[in-house]
């Protein structure tokens, strides 16, 4: 207590000489939390708008203004090339809308929709067979196919330890007249018996030395193949010695791999050997001088012994060539094994989501491929666009048109509205397409039509390029009148009945394209989607989500107190509405 009391006592001593700096603290202490409050950082949040994706419809357009018209004079133009085999109007003739007016040949046409329907019906067989059990026969093949190729490895290995043993055959075949024939050559070369003086070798070189300069010369080579050879065979004499049937594979192919370069050098030698000698012949004969009857035996000895060699040589690269047969045979089979173990294991498995879904897409790409080539075939027949009165024919049967070429013109017995299009908005639109007409003095007052026609060539006016485009339409509002001025959307693409969501809610990196899912308790995740055509505030969805489910259309992020807000909203769009929830979550 008197603790208490003293510190009181120096607070009060300490404010009443401090009074100034009293103050300024005691209004640091009443304000702080207001401080606090309001001006330190506080937590973040971020906040999820989403959306669910439903199905609708999608449409992709370009617009373009323009004024109506009555009784307007309208080209009929070729939209493909062909020869013409029919025209079925004259000058003057009254028509109604869907006439046909002229025919090009449309045997290719109709060629190339028949193949899109057979490539079609395919690619349906297969996804149905994709789709179906496997059966018991698929994986009986394919269990025999694996059970093949085991067996064609196990003979490659029979035949690799039969190729090893009969190579060693070979060799030791070889060795049973590798030393006769080795000896043989060297009583040949280094025997006195074509001059008790000389070894034959010298005699030889003497001989020829007395009318060629380069007897030496050839002397010199002959022993140089004779010492090669020699040398060889010794070192691969050894190596036989110590070698037998039952040693490693390694050992057993050098030793066939170094007999037969042995013995194409103990050829090449006697080669050598009998050139040397009848060359010998060739100039004492040229000289008439008598030669040695020891050169004529020595030259058929020579010949047995290459007969013999060659023989050897021939039966030692078959060894080597077999054994790597056998080899490269197992490494084959062995590969082959690999590639039918997979099959089979796809066989039990059957076809895998991806390959299903991969079949899908290829349905789609020739279900589009058929409407394509149905809606060439279609452009064989010239048709009227509306009813009306045909002013000009500028073809013949049999003439040939190509796409572009005008084969008449009509006047319209009704209205027809012109709009002019950009250069790079033309490109997109075709005759036939469907038109969405707005009148600008008729509020709420929308139309249907049809492009008619479409400018071939452009009119530029101060280095701008523009494209008129005719779109007729029928209609019994008495309230349109020729020279209202008009807003007309083309429909270039459209989807019915398709899952879609806001473009904003699409992120695409790298060539491939995500959403981000909420669930029902408000987690985050990101999903990869294959995309469709999109307007621009609204893109189509193929795969990778489904309907009804959350997605995110747009994060934003900010500082927050303490609260925590869910705000729901909802939208009627073209299918029956949409729901879209904004959710704020605080991270402190």
């Amino acid at each position: 207590m008197k603790k208490l009391k003293h510190m009181l006592t120096k607070v009060k001593n300490f404010v009443l000489s401090h009074k100034i700096l009293s103050i300024i603290i005691l209004i640091i202490l009443i304000s702080s939390p207001f401080i606090i409050y309001n001006f330190l950082p506080k937590g973040k949040n971020v906040s999820y708008v989403t959306q669910v994706a439903r199905k609708g419809n999608i449409s992709v357009s370009v617009s373009g203004t323009g004024q109506v018209y009555s009784l307007k004079n309208i080209d009929l133009s070729a939209e493909t090339s062909g020869d013409v085999v029919g025209v079925y109007v004259k000058e003057g003739e009254q028509v109604n809308k869907g006439d046909v007016l002229f025919q090009i040949n449309s045997t290719q046409g109709k060629q190339d929709v028949k193949s899109a329907e057979i490539a079609l019906e395919n690619a349906k067989l297969d996804l149905e067979k994709m789709q179906e059990p496997v059966d018991e026969l698929t994986l009986l093949q394919a269990e025999n196919s694996l059970t093949d190729v085991e067996e064609s490895k196990t003979k490659a290995e029979s035949n690799l330890v039969k190729a090893y043993d009969d190579g060693f055959t070979d060799v030791s075949n070889a060795f049973l007249d590798l030393p006769s024939i080795v000896t043989g050559l060297n009583s040949v070369l280094f025997s006195v018996t074509a001059n008790s003086n000389q070894q034959n070798i010298d005699y030889y070189t003497t001989a020829i030395g007395y009318y060629e300069n380069d007897a030496n010369k050839y002397r010199s080579d002959l022993y140089d193949k004779y010492a090669a050879a020699k040398n060889k065979y010794d070192a691969v004499l050894v190596k036989y010695k110590a070698t037998s049937r039952y040693s490693d594979t390694k050992t057993i192919e050098s030793l066939i791999s170094e007999t037969y370069d042995t013995s194409k050098s103990i050829a090449e030698a006697l080669k050598s050997a009998t050139d040397f000698i009848e060359y010998y012949k060739y100039v004492m004969s040229e000289k008439q001088q008598t030669y040695s009857s020891v050169a004529t035996s020595n030259i058929s000895s020579l010949n047995g012994y290459s007969s013999k060699i060659n023989s050897h040589i021939s039966s030692l690269l078959s060894a080597e060539n077999n054994i790597e047969d056998s080899k490269d045979s197992i490494i084959s089979a062995e590969r082959s094994i690999k590639v039918k173990q997979l099959s089979l294991e796809d066989a039990k498995e059957g076809a895998t989501d991806l390959e299903i879904r991969t079949q899908e897409l290829t349905i789609e790409q020739k279900d589009q491929t058929l409407a394509e080539a149905k809606e060439t075939l279609a452009k064989y027949t010239i048709t009227a666009p509306f009813g009306g009165i045909i002013s000009g024919v500028d073809v013949d049967t049999n003439d040939t048109v190509k796409s572009g070429t005008i084969m008449g013109s009509i006047i319209t017995n009704g209205m027809i509205a012109t709009v002019t299009l950009n250069e790079v908005d033309i490109t997109k639109v075709k005759v036939g397409k469907k038109v969405e007409l707005a009148f600008d003095a008729l509020d709420g007052v929308v139309v249907e039509g049809k492009v008619a026609a479409v400018d071939a060539s452009g009119t530029v006016s101060q280095g701008v390029v523009s494209y008129s485009v005719d779109i007729a339409f029928d209609t019994d509002n008495e309230s349109i009148k020729p020279g209202m001025s008009i807003t007309a959307n083309i429909i270039i693409e459209s989807a019915s009945d398709v899952l879609s969501v806001p473009s904003s809610a699409v992120k695409t990196m790298g060539g491939k394209s995500s959403v981000q899912l909420m669930d029902s308790n408000g987690k985050i995740e990101r999903k990869e989607v294959e995309t469709g055509i999109t307007d621009d505030a609204t893109i189509e969805i193929k795969s990778g989500i489904n309907e009804g489910d959350n997605i995110v259309t747009q994060t934003t992020s900010g500082i927050v107190k303490k609260t925590t807000t869910t705000t729901t909203t909802k939208n009627t769009g073209p299918t029956g509405g949409s729901e879209m929830n904004s959710i704020m979550r605080i991270t402190r």
